[in-house]
This record gives structure tokens, sequence and C-alpha cells, in this order.
């Protein structure tokens, strides 16, 4: 953190008269004295990082548990229009302010960060302002970050230009964008020739973007294509697209056509066939379920069990169950576990649940966390919490998010929250989920602020959304628009 940062957010949290009485060296008197020394024995509150300070670990990890929840004063913001404040730090403590709805010093905070050279931080406040707002709301900062030379803005204003029938304007961002090994702006590029009738050009920089690894790039486009009516131009680009190493090209396009184009995408799923696409038959099951026709999901799912393709038979399975062949389904799903796909046990569990079969299901669950599979936890917590059993499910959320090394630890305290509340105990999985939110899992504020949205009692979901605003949790912005959109109807 630099000085000036430091000095000027620390005398936001003093009253008028502490800071007119503040004698000249305070700041210096106070790294001297107290920031950076040793403190008994261990390292003070402040450390130098060349020109700048560092918190301390154990104070950071402190804040983390214990002010997640404190509403910092104007001036701490303020404080990071400071000069020595770089550009990074000033774009994301604009996403904060945002996500704690201090949105005029957000937006300072946004220019600013432009005006320092972080592009990609105005990028990333933009797409945060587009997803709780709408694009017409984060037009101008995706903009300036585009001026400013973010790639990703520019290629996305070429998106939307050549989508409006701007293709000057779009082949203008495309070009800024395109340094000579940018993939989505070779095929923006390509796209804009193409519309423009310039067919040639187009196809040459389509397999430059192919050569140079662009299987995925080609592929966006062949859907894009395929939404223009443009369908065997599409085919033709996805089978370019799969022939590169991009395996779901032929998929990505099959799903662009559904409801009345629906036997577009059983050809395009044959064709995947014919090139030698393993999931073939699993994509056609899945959306054999789109066209309300048993006799058709019947009969794709019938190839799927004649398959010797795992992942087929686990989606085979899991739709026979849901449609009401529960013993057919089953035994695929065992097939499919069998055949060293894990997951399928999962379905075939909660399929037991449906069912009614509690200890069967539970049973499956052990048998998944013996394979390796430690989510199954997170399954069986929410199994005895269903049932009233607190204590047997705590154990297990507890002991998921000791073993848990990749996901999300406080998984398992959540779907025990969730499944105390839906039985009736509120104001238990309220506990449960306030015991978390104090050791720093703002997502807890977020459910809380849900459920109090829901009870329609006004007063309770204001303040728990203030709450979960005032934490910075990710998703917070949204519940508090949500709040003043019902208010104003």
């Amino acid at each position: 953190m630099p000085a000036g940062f430091l000095a000027a957010a620390a005398q936001s949290y003093l009253t008028d008269l502490q800071r007119a009485t503040l004698p000249i060296d305070w700041f210096d008197r106070a790294l001297k004295d107290y920031l950076l020394p040793l403190c008994q024995g261990a390292r003070g509150p402040l450390s130098r990082a060349g020109d700048d300070f560092r918190l301390a670990d154990y104070l950071e990890q402190h804040g983390k548990r214990t002010r997640q929840g404190e509403r910092p004063p104007d001036g701490f913001w303020a404080a990071a229009l400071h000069d020595d404040v770089a550009g990074w730090d000033a774009a994301a403590m604009a996403r904060a302010a945002y996500r704690r709805d201090r949105r005029e010093i957000a937006q300072r905070l946004a220019l600013e960060a432009a005006v320092r050279g972080d592009r990609a931080g105005v990028a990333t406040f933009a797409a945060m302002v587009e997803e709780d707002e709408g694009r017409d709301e984060a037009s101008p900062y995706l903009e300036l970050a585009a001026e400013n030379g973010d790639t990703r803005s520019q290629l996305v204003l070429g998106h939307r230009c050549e989508d409006s029938g701007d293709y000057d304007a779009a082949k203008a961002w495309y070009s800024l964008a395109d340094d000579g090994t940018n993939l989505h702006a070779l095929v923006g590029l390509a796209s804009v020739h193409a519309r423009q009738g310039r067919h040639e050009l187009a196809d040459e920089l389509y397999q430059a973007a192919l050569a140079n690894g662009g299987a995925r790039e080609v592929e966006y486009q062949a859907r894009d294509l395929a939404e223009r009516d443009e369908h065997d131009e599409a085919l033709q680009l996805a089978e370019e697209s799969f022939r590169h190493g991009n395996r779901e090209a032929l998929t990505g396009l099959a799903w662009r056509y559904t409801g009345p184009d629906l036997p577009r995408a059983f050809a395009v799923m044959r064709r995947a066939m014919a090139l030698g696409f393993d999931d073939a038959i699993t994509e056609m099951v899945i959306l054999a379920t789109t066209a309300n026709d048993p006799a058709l999901v019947s009969r794709y799912c019938d190839l799927a069990a004649k398959s010797s393709h795992p992942n087929a038979q686990r989606v085979a399975g899991h739709v026979l169950a849901r449609s009401g062949h529960e013993r057919r389904g089953a035994a695929l799903l065992w097939r499919a576990f069998n055949g060293g796909l894990h997951w399928s046990l999962f379905e075939l569990a909660e399929l037991r649940e449906r069912q009614g079969r509690v200890r069967a299901s539970r049973r499956l669950y052990r048998r998944l966390t013996g394979v390796g599979q430690v989510f199954a936890l997170v399954k069986l917590a929410a199994s005895y919490e269903r049932a009233g059993d607190q204590t047997t499910a705590e154990h297990l959320a507890a002991t998921y998010a000791r073993l848990e090394h990749l996901g999300w630890k406080d998984s398992g305290w959540h779907w025990v929250a969730e499944a105390r509340y839906q039985r009736g105990d509120h104001a238990g999985a309220k506990r449960l989920l306030e015991r978390i939110a104090s050791a720093g899992d703002t997502h807890a504020l977020v459910t809380m602020a849900k459920w109090a949205i829901e009870t329609a009692d006004r007063p309770e979901a204001e303040a728990a959304v203030n709450r979960a605003i005032d934490s910075g949790a990710p998703g917070a912005k949204k519940l508090l628009l949500q709040l003043r959109q019902s208010g104003s109807e």
C-alpha cells in the first residue's frame, strides 16, 4: 500500500477536530513508533516493500474474519484517488466500491484506473456493471477500456457493431484488436469480409486462425452463422474446427438447432459420429429429450444402452429414471459406474432418495467417498439434515471442509443450512450461516438476504441486503437492485 493512500485513508476515520489537531509529522511518527517496530517478538502491523508498505499477514487474516462487513467511510474510497495509487489498485477499489453500492466513487475510480493505464481493470468493472444493470449502463466503461487499448473490449464492441450491421465500425474495432496473433480478431475480420462478399479473403483468414490454434474461435463463428440461417457455411466451419482438434465443435453447432430445427441438430450429430466423435450418442439422447417425443427418447436411449460409452449410458440412465423407467435407468447408471464414470453413482443415489430409499442412497454416497469423491460427504450431510439429524449433518460438513482442497470448503455448511431452512427451521439455518459468515464467508450473507427477500418482510430484507452489500459479497449488488425494483412496483 502506498504511503499517500495509507495516510489519507487513516484520516478518513478521524473526526474533524482530530484531523485539525494532527501534528505535521503524525504519519512518520506513527510508522516509527507503532507500525514498523516488532511487537512482542512478532512483525509489526506494517513492513516496508520498497517505497510502499505491506500489511502483516496475521492482521490481513484477522481483518477478513472480523471486518468483512464493516462499511468504510467515504474518505477511505477517495484515498484511492491519491497520485501514488497504481491503476490496477484503483480498478480493484472501483469494483469493491461498486459491490458496496458506492456508485459515484466507483465511477471516479474506474475512470482514474483508465487514466493510469489499467484498461483491463476497467473492462472487468464494465463486465460487473453489465451483469448487474445491463449493457446500456456498462457501455461507457466498455468503450473507455477499448479506447485505451483493452483487446477484449475492442472485440466485444466489434461483435456488437457487426450484429447491428455497422460493418465498417466492426472492422475498425477488430483491426485494433488484431496484433497478428489474436485469433478472435482474425475470425471477426473474416466474418466481416464474408458479410461484405469477400469470401476468398474470409477463407484465408479462417484458415490462418485454424492453423494458429483458433479451432474454438472458428466454432463460435459457426454457431453465429447458424443463427443467421447460413447452415451450409456453419457446418463447413464446424467440421474444419473439429478436424483441427476441437472435439466439441459439432456439438456446439447442433445445440443451435432446437425446436423446429431439431432434425438438423440430429443430422449434425450423425455427421459428428461419422467423423469419430465418441460422445455423439450422448448428445443425441439429450437432444431427444427436448422434443417431447417419448418414442424418440426411447430410440436413442436404446442406442446408448447398446454402446460401450459410459457417459452415454449415464445420460440414458438418468433420462430413463426421470421418465419412469427407474429399474432400467438404475441398471445403466451402474454400468456407467463400473465403466469408470464415478459421477453416475451420484445420480443413482439421488434416484434412491426420490424413491424414498434413504438408507440405500446413503450407502451409495459412502461408496463414492471410498473412491475419492469427497463431495459425497456434502450430499450425505444434506440427507441427514433433511431427516432432522443435525449432529451427524454438521459432523459430515466439518469433515468435508477439512478434506476438500480444491473446491469450496464451506459448501457442506451451505447445503446443510439450505436443507435446515427447507424443513422449516429458519432460525437454526440462519444461526448456522451466521457462524460461517463470522469466519469470513460472505456468500452466507447473500443466502440470508435471499431468504429475507422471499419472506416479503421488507425491513428484514433491506437490513440483510445492506449487510451483504457492506461486506462486498459477489451477488449482493444484484439483490439490492432487485429489492429496489420490487419497492418501486
